[in-house]
């Protein structure tokens, strides 16, 4: 690498990328303490999940040269592959005793990488076959954390939208968001990464009713992505290449235990469902909670003042004058009119605040502005003019 830079290469500079990962990645698995603390972020992680299991790390025993873990009583998924290849039966039989079921071993597989890396943005960034444990009940273990990917808040929220753009054929979709973790080279024209992606993904699909679905693999697409993405100088950033790296290996991995295994319709619906409790997420965010606890005590504090301002300026006594024709009932239309000048007044302070579940603010805005609004229609019903007693009795 560094003679590439020296000589100035530039047809070689290609490779400085992968070369550069490999080694930081090699740098890392030397060190196995470094290992053992992104296995037990990882561990937390995968507390809640019932289809992901990850070892314990015995710190007391363990060093820079030596890790020493929990031992998860399992054999690895590649047993299964070789048993299917020679066409052992009694491995195959005994293994699905267990409870083993290979496409729920894909789907959990699927989603448990999805979920690491969108919801937690740490995963498993060396999946293959010997580093999946067939655990009982179709649960799934993981060995040898040496090489871990680590994405950013923002690098997560890109990079599930391309992989839904690219599932559902997106185009578009899938380059605006593979723009927002990539870096160009000086002088190069994103509308040539385009361009070019357009032609090459004329392959990539085809049309079944309405919908365009997948007719090549996952690692087929992000290979021909790759061969755009070096032809017209846009590189992906480091932690998207291991996201990239891991999900091709896990396309590649399902393809051999299951195969006719649907993994792109599969990587959308978890996408999809993952984007839309991000969306629930980000309205549930402390910020969003403290934001609309201060919209509704603003309007607690200022609205009756507020709406009793304006209904003060409509109750104040006025010169007579002759009603006109047909008119209905003074007292009774007036009622009705400040009845729906309080609802919009209500509506209009309370707009910038969000609904929340349960008893809260909210609820008791609701319930203020109904208790008033009852009593208003009752002194209608009553027959009781406003101008006489309504506004002592708004009063008290």
């Amino acid at each position: 690498m560094r003679w590439i830079r020296r000589l100035r290469l530039r047809l070689l500079y290609w490779l400085l990328e992968p070369l550069g990962e490999f080694v930081a990645w090699t740098r890392e698995e030397l060190d196995f303490r470094i290992e053992a603390r992104y296995l037990e972020r990882l561990r937390r992680n995968a507390s809640g999940n019932p289809r992901e299991r990850v070892p314990e790390v015995s710190w007391e025993l363990s060093s820079e040269r030596i890790l020493v873990l929990a031992y998860l009583d399992g054999p690895p998924v590649l047993d299964y592959i070789r048993a299917l290849e020679v066409g052992d039966e009694l491995t195959v039989r005994r293994l699905k005793a267990s409870g083993f079921e290979p496409e729920g071993f894909a789907r959990a597989v699927i989603e448990n990488f999805l979920s690491d890396a969108f919801l937690h943005g740490v995963f498993h960034a060396d999946l293959h076959p010997a580093n999946l444990l067939v655990l009982p009940q179709n649960v799934v273990g993981y060995v040898d954390f040496g090489i871990t990917g680590v994405l950013s808040v923002y690098s997560r929220r890109h990079l599930v939208s391309m992989t839904l753009a690219y599932s559902r054929g997106d185009l578009d979709g899938m380059c605006e968001a593979f723009f927002k973790v990539s870096t160009f080279e000086p002088g190069r024209d994103p509308a040539e990464f385009r361009r070019c992606l357009g032609r090459v993904a004329e392959t990539w699909y085809e049309v079944r009713g309405r919908r365009r679905t997948l007719s090549k693999s996952f690692t087929q697409v992000m290979l021909e992505m790759l061969r755009v993405s070096r032809a017209t100088g846009v590189w992906p950033e480091r932690d998207v290449v291991k996201y990239i790296r891991s999900a091709i290996a896990i396309d590649g991995l399902i393809e051999r235990f299951a195969p006719g295994f649907d993994v792109g319709g599969h990587i959308e619906t978890v996408c999809d469902r993952h984007l839309r409790g991000e969306g629930w997420r980000r309205l549930a965010t402390r910020r969003r909670l403290f934001e609309a606890i201060d919209a509704g005590s603003r309007v607690l504090e200022r609205g009756p003042q507020d709406v009793m301002a304006v209904l003060d300026r409509f109750l104040e006594p006025r010169p007579p004058a002759p009603p006109p024709v047909l008119a209905p009932e003074p007292p009774r239309a007036v009622a009705l009119g400040l009845a729906a000048l309080a609802c919009a007044g209500g509506a209009y302070l309370s707009g910038g605040a969000e609904p929340a579940a349960g008893f809260n603010l909210f609820t008791v805005q609701a319930g203020l502005a109904l208790a008033s609004l009852s009593l208003l229609l009752l002194d209608v019903l009553r027959g009781e003019g406003p101008a006489a007693s309504g506004k002592e009795s708004l009063h008290a």
